[in-house]
This record gives C-alpha cells, sequence and structure tokens, in this order.
C-alpha cells in the first residue's frame, strides 16, 4: 500500500472517530457508494460544513476488513524479515557450533600429542638416568681397581728392592740359574726374554719355543707387576707398543685362556684394560698394551708386536 493511501485513511479515521462521532454519512458506510457522482470520493458533514476525502486506488473503506491494515502490514513484514534473517542466524550459529567442536578437537589431539611427546621424554630420562647410574658403578669399580693395583705395585716394588732388585740370570730359591738372554728378579720361579723386534702372535709362538719356552702367561697379579717393572725399567723398550702373551681366546670353549705347548690353563685373574675386549669376532690374542699402562688388550693375530717368553723353574 503506497504511503498517499495511508495519508488519506489517516485523515478519515481521524475524521471519523474524533472530529466526526456518528457524522459518517450513510452513503460512506456501504462499499462503492459515494455521495458525489465522481467515483473513489466520500462527503463528510460537520458544523454546516462539507468535507470531500478522495480515496486514491482504495478498493475498501475502513471497517470492511475486520483485520487493522495495520497488523497486516506489521504481520507480513515480520514474517518477511524472519524468514530472511532468522534462517542466515541459525546457520551463524550452526557455523559457529560446528568451528567451535572442530577447535576443540584440534585442541585434544594436540594434547594428546603433546602427552605423547612428554611420555617419550620421560621415558628417554629414565634409560639416561639408569645408564649414568650404571656408568658411575662401573667408573667406581675401575677406580677402585686402579687403587689395588697401585697398591699391589708399590708392595712389589719394596718385595724387589729388598731382595737387590733386578738379577741377570739370577738363581732361584732351588738354585736354578735362568738361561743366558733370560732375566728374572731376587727369587722368583720365572725366567723372561724380551724380543727387541716386532712380529706376529704365532710366529712369537714358534720363536719362543725355539728357546725351549712359551710365550708369557700371567698367572697371578704380582707377576703382572714384575713384567710392569721389567719393561718400564729398559729404556730400549720405550719404542714397544704392545707385548704378545700366550693369552688367547679359545672359540670352542667361548673364552680367554694361557696356551702353552703343552696344555691350555685358564686365567687365574683379569687385567683388562678399559672397554676391553671389544673385539672378539676377530682380535683373539691378548698383549700387553703401552698406552694402557700395560693392561691387556685384545689384539688382531696377524698385527706386528713385541713379545715375551717365559720359563719356568722347576
Amino acid at each position: 500500500m503506497t504511503p498517499r493511501i495511508w495519508i488519506y485513511l489517516s485523515v478519515l479515521l481521524t475524521l471519523s472517530t474524533t472530529v466526526l462521532p456518528g457524522k459518517v454519512s450513510n452513503k460512506v458506510k456501504s462499499r462503492g457508494h459515494n455521495t458525489s457522482d465522481q467515483q473513489g470520493q466520500c462527503t463528510l458533514s460537520h458544523g454546516g460544513c462539507r468535507y470531500r476525502v478522495v480515496l486514491a486506488d482504495a478498493d475498501c473503506m475502513p471497517g470492511d476488513d475486520p483485520e487493522p491494515l495495520e497488523n497486516k502490514y506489521d504481520t507480513a513484514h515480520f514474517k518477511s524479515f524472519m524468514e530472511d534473517h532468522v534462517g542466515d542466524y541459525r546457520n551463524s550459529v550452526l557455523s559457529i557450533e560446528e568451528t567451535k567442536h572442530a577447535k576443540e578437537k584440534e585442541v585434544e589431539e594436540r594434547k594428546q600429542e603433546h602427552e605423547g611427546e612428554i611420555k617419550k621424554l620421560d621415558e628417554l630420562e629414565k634409560k639416561l638416568t639408569k645408564m649414568m647410574e650404571g656408568l658411575s658403578v662401573r667408573s667406581l669399580r675401575h677406580i677402585r681397581q686402579i687403587r689395588n693395583d697401585l697398591r699391589q705395585m708399590t708392595s712389589t716394588m719394596n718385595l724387589i728392592k729388598q731382595q737387590g732388585g733386578q738379577s741377570r740370570g739370577g738363581k732361584s730359591k732351588r738354585g736354578l740359574s735362568c738361561p743366558a738372554e733370560f732375566i728374572t728378579v731376587g727369587t722368583w720361579q720365572s725366567c723372561y726374554r724380551f724380543s727387541s723386534f716386532n712380529t706376529t702372535w704365532h710366529e712369537a709362538r714358534e720363536y719362543c719355543s725355539a728357546f725351549g719356552a712359551d710365550l708369557v702367561s700371567l698367572d697371578t697379579l704380582k707377576e703382572s707387576y714384575i713384567l710392569d717393572y721389567l719393561i718400564k725399567s729398559k729404556t730400549e723398550f720405550e719404542s714397544a707398543m704392545g707385548w704378545w702373551t700366550s693369552g688367547n681366546y679359545i672359540a670352542r670353549n667361548r673364552r680367554w685362556m694361557w696356551t702353552t705347548k703343552h696344555h691350555l690353563k685358564p686365567m687365574g685373574f683379569e687385567r683388562w684394560g678399559p672397554g676391553e675386549p671389544n673385539s672378539r669376532s676377530t682380535a683373539h690374542c691378548l698383549l700387553l698394551y703401552k698406552y694402557a699402562n700395560y693392561m691387556w688388550h685384545d689384539g688382531i693375530c696377524s698385527e706386528l708386536h713385541h713379545f715375551i717368553c717365559e720359563i719356568e723353574l722347576a
């Protein structure tokens, strides 16, 4: 309905309900009847004056429709507004809810990922702590072993000094002398010969056998320190990187043993260097290694080193 019609209707309603109550012509009350000859016009009388109201583009008069036009217009407008906007609002709400759920799901997934990473870090920390504890225990054991070795070495050195030091071709308690080129200390029951050249472990055994001897077997820790003393007291031995012994890894027994011409002897003690033996699959021969203070190292039998022969005085 156009604004022009609304204006005319407002004038008419005002005049009929306030200004001219009960004075509307009977012709006006009936649809399609006018007091003038022109169609669409109404005449109202009041106080001796006549008023003409023109209803342009109107097909009804106030009172013909039981429902006010204002209500019709407001209801239709509200319904149209709701149809146009409520659907969009509902969709917006649903979109917000979906976005919220998606964000919550993403946060939960990231939380689970972080919890998994934290769990892995905790496990790694426990492993490292356990490794450090084990390393500390091994280090303490190694320190104690070195301390004990030093004490025994000091005791052996004092014993050698008391017995007159090193002797060439010395006599044992039974009065037996060491062969030529073999040396011993005091009344020690073994004689030793130190090579002045390098060779393989197998050839070293042959050289010792030619002298009626074997590669040296270290039966006691005391004997180990005696050899340390004899090696370190000779300046001509300083160039030797290592010394072959009769120690050999016996695969069938899966253990290290001393080997002689006649039999195998189990090791009564061990004096391996740090981390040794570390190459059991290829290094099957035992040597006294210079840079480990002449502690035991496993070596490849084909390597070239000095060697020590031993004859036991029976």
